[in-house]
């Protein structure tokens, strides 16, 4: 029970009472903003020249960014999904601000990671986290912490063998991974000592 959860996505196995669930996710989004959403020391918009012609799409950009900066994964996916669609369906304004259209699906991927684990910690809705993980990957693949999210919900619904699949998969990430850490090793010692 000790071993439920780390900011950097180490072994969580059994889920808390509600009580303490707030206090984790809380701690979590706090983590995940200042390592992942440095927006405000970069230059987001760098590459773009901003015209009447995409300012709409600019805005929902970075007042998405915004929403999740501020505690609301919730809008700043509807901000970026709108976005996203509104891009696809438009190839000219797509290679116009091309830079954005690369950047929104990996901001959109990280809020759809926090919401799943919102379903999991404080719902205990393991199946819907499942689900939302899954969107989350269909953007960007190969994100290490959603994986190790995926391994987490997959043992929490019994499908040891699918999350044991991640966790190798995890450990071959591992090597050439920005940030490496143990979560894999965790992960799988503690799937290896269940079976």
């Amino acid at each position: 029970n000790q071993y439920e959860s780390d900011l950097h996505f180490l072994v969580r196995h059994t889920p808390l009472p509600p009580p303490k669930t707030a206090v984790i996710l809380q701690g979590y989004q706090d983590a995940f903003i200042n390592k992942q959403w440095r927006f405000l020391q970069q230059n987001i918009l760098s590459g773009i020249r901003t015209t009447a012609d995409n300012i709409k799409e600019i805005a929902l950009f970075i007042i998405g960014i915004a929403a999740f900066v501020s505690g609301d994964p919730e809008t700043a996916k509807n901000f970026h999904s709108t976005l996203l669609e509104n891009l696809k369906n438009d190839p000219v304004k797509r290679n116009n601000i091309s830079p954005i259209y690369g950047r929104v699906k990996k901001f959109l991927a990280d809020e759809l990671s926090v919401i799943a684990l919102q379903k999991y910690y404080i719902s205990n809705d393991i199946q819907s986290a499942l689900t939302i993980t899954e969107e989350a990957l269909k953007l960007v693949p190969n994100n290490y912490g959603t994986l190790l999210n995926k391994a987490l919900y997959l043992f929490e619904l019994g499908k040891i063998n699918e999350a044991k699949m991640i966790v190798k998969m995890l450990r071959k990430m591992n090597k050439t991974h920005a940030l490496p850490d143990s979560a894999w090793l965790y992960s799988e010692a503690f799937l290896l000592f269940f079976e």
